[in-house]
């Protein structure tokens, strides 16, 4: 008897946007909270304990800036594999224009004399650009323009945040607790991908 069958769940369908076939709806899994959130205590405590000291303005900057840049690894990953298939080929061109964006950008900070805030302009500029620009009409492009945006536009943010780190960092007074900081903030950030079980993930370029 058909009546008195269960009704079936509602199950949200699978999206570019929102590529999750194991979840029935928007939402971060608890299994994947309660790992995370431990993983994080236990972090936290454990820097917290071997620094000595509490965390100040620059701390957070540069673990800012390193939750910004693995959020936006990752993301332009999965963004990516929309190009071009989700294939190694994806990781390989995102790593690649990353790095070749690291190493353009200690080349620069080596000829510039200090940080400058006026390098915040064109890494928000870029960000927003990101966020703007639809998915759709960079598929729209042929393999030589995904190529050109993959490898240089996607990873551009990464020169003007490698500069700004760049720059901080060699004048900094404590470099290698700036430095235990920013690993705090790339693991925050790795964490923060998850965040688009819940609202997708375009909106994770507004958190970058």
């Amino acid at each position: 008897d058909l009546a008195m069958m269960p009704a079936m769940p509602q199950v949200e369908p699978a999206t570019d946007d929102w590529p999750f076939l194991y979840v029935a709806r928007r939402t971060v899994p608890s299994a994947y909270l309660i790992v995370i959130g431990g993983l994080l205590l236990v972090s936290l405590l454990a820097v917290g304990t071997l620094r000595g000291r509490s965390f100040g303005r620059s701390d957070a900057h540069f673990a800012l800036l390193g939750m910004g840049f693995l959020l936006l690894e990752t993301k332009s990953i999965s963004d990516c594999s929309l190009y071009f298939g989700a294939t190694w080929l994806v990781t390989l061109l995102v790593v690649t224009g990353v790095l070749l964006m690291v190493l353009a950008a200690n080349v620069v900070a080596s000829r510039v004399p200090r940080l400058s805030l006026w390098f915040y302009l064109p890494l928000f500029a870029m960000l927003v650009l990101l966020c703007i620009i639809p998915r759709q009409d960079i598929l729209a492009l042929g393999i030589a323009g995904r190529l050109l945006w993959t490898l240089l536009a996607v990873p551009l943010p990464v020169f003007f945040a490698g500069l700004i780190f760049s720059t901080g960092f060699r004048d900094a007074a404590n470099p290698s607790l700036l430095f235990g900081a920013n690993l705090i903030g790339a693991m925050i950030g790795g964490f923060a991908e998850y965040l688009g079980m819940a609202v997708g993930s375009h909106h994770l370029s507004y958190l970058v």
